[in-house]
C-alpha cells in the first residue's frame, strides 16, 4: 500500500540515481553531496510520519532500509569510480551487505523474521552516511588534497606569524653523510608590534 511515508521513501529512492548521475557525469559534486545530505538527513522522516499518522506499512518496513543500502552502495561505487576510495574498501563493504543480505534470507528460511533495529546498526548507517558524501567533497575541493593544504599556507603571508624567525629545514642528503641544515625565512607579515 502506498502510504504517505512510504512515498517520501520512494522520493528518497529517487535521489540515488540523481546522485550517480551528478557525481560521474558533469561532476557537480556540490549538487551531489546536497542530494546525499537530503536522502540521509531525511531518512527518519519517513518512519517518524508512520508512526504518528498510523500508517507502518510491511512495504515501509522494507525500502527504508534497502535506500539506505543504496544510498551507501551508490556513494561507495562513485567513489571507487572516481578513485577516491580503494577498491578493497568498496569490495569490504559489499560483502558486509552481501553477509547482512544472506543472514536475512537464512533467518527467514527457518521462519524467524529479520532482527529488530538496533541502535549499533542505525549509528554504523549514520556513520556511513556522513563520511562518504565528506570524502566526496573532499575529493572535490583541491586544497583538501593530501599535501596541497601545507604548500598553501607555507606560500600564503596570512599563515607566517608576525615578526617571525628564521625556521630550520633538514636537507635529506645522499645516504653515508650528515644531513645538513638550512635556515628559511617564512615571508614576515606587514603588521607591526
Amino acid at each position: 500500500m502506498l502510504t504517505i511515508p512510504n512515498l517520501f521513501t520512494v522520493l528518497r529512492l529517487a535521489g540515488v540515481p540523481l546522485f550517480v548521475y551528478l557525481a560521474l557525469g558533469p561532476r557537480a559534486d556540490g549538487w551531489a553531496v546536497a542530494v546525499l545530505a537530503i536522502g540521509a538527513s531525511s531518512d527518519w522522516v519517513d518512519g517518524f510520519l508512520a508512526r504518528r499518522l498510523g500508517q507502518v506499512s510491511r512495504l515501509g518496513e522494507l525500502l527504508d532500509p534497502l535506500a539506505d543500502r543504496l544510498y551507501i552502495g551508490a556513494t561507495v561505487i562513485v567513489l571507487t569510480v572516481r578513485e577516491v576510495v580503494p577498491v578493497w574498501f568498496t569490495l569490504a563493504l559489499l560483502v558486509r551487505e552481501a553477509l547482512l543480505g544472506v543472514g536475512l534470507l537464512v533467518l527467514r528460511r527457518y521462519g524467524y523474521g529479520p532482527p529488530a533495529v538496533h541502535y549499533v546498526g542505525k549509528t554504523a548507517t549514520f556513520v556511513l552516511l556522513v563520511a562518504l558524501p565528506t570524502l566526496l567533497l573532499a575529493a572535490a575541493v583541491p586544497s583538501a588534497q593530501p599535501g596541497a593544504a601545507p604548500a598553501a599556507r607555507a606560500e600564503s603571508p596570512a599563515y607566517a606569524a608576525p615578526n617571525s624567525a628564521p625556521l630550520p629545514t633538514c636537507i635529506a642528503t645522499p645516504s653515508g653523510r650528515q644531513p645538513r641544515l638550512r635556515v628559511s625565512a617564512l615571508p614576515s607579515s606587514s603588521t607591526s608590534s
